[in-house]
């Protein structure tokens, strides 16, 4: 899968459809998923969803009122200064 594919796939709505595609699978009588399995999936799930928040905080700081793109691409030139000038770009690698 290269990164287009990547980006036009991982969305919040995705995200929702794997959860509750866990949900199911939990209460799967005749073939639960593993416990350790669905908190991984929980997990990893909420480090997202804390990423959503941050970009969120980021838009207030900025002023933005533009579209938010959770889980896609951001070009660094249209990453606007925070107060105070930083403007700084952190990547998670």
């Amino acid at each position: 899968m290269n990164d287009t594919d990547n980006e036009s796939t991982n969305t919040l709505e995705d995200l929702r459809v794997h959860l509750f595609d866990t949900l199911k699978a939990l209460k799967d009588p005749n073939k639960p998923m593993d416990v350790s399995r669905a908190k991984a999936i929980s997990d990893v799930a909420a480090r997202v969803i804390d990423s959503a928040k941050v970009e969120v905080d980021y838009l207030k700081v900025t002023g933005q009122d533009g579209s938010l793109r959770v889980l896609g691409k951001s070009k660094k030139a249209d990453v606007p200064k925070l107060p105070g000038g930083d403007s700084r770009v952190h990547k998670i690698r």
